[in-house]
């Protein structure tokens, strides 16, 4: 079973091209990227409001999300 770092509601997820990892963001303002197979947490992200939304580059190898503290920032997915 996962642990959630998530204390509000997950208002998006996104999954890797791969399929190996999925990214979730939520009204807490976390961005968290998961293992799809183990539904380990691999990384959690923050923003100062309510993030809500959250996408892989085409490639994978980033991660896009926007927030109510109108920011959009790009994270490293290899990291």
């Amino acid at each position: 079973s996962m642990s959630s770092p998530h204390t509000k509601c997950v208002r998006s997820i996104s999954w890797r091209p791969d399929g190996r990892v999925f990214a979730t963001a939520s009204y807490d303002g976390i961005v968290a990227a998961w293992e799809a197979s183990t539904g380990k947490l691999l990384a959690k992200m923050l923003h100062e409001k309510d993030a809500n939304y959250c996408a892989f580059s085409p490639d994978g190898t980033k991660l896009a999300s926007c927030a109510d503290d109108l920011t959009v920032r790009i994270w490293d997915a290899n990291s």
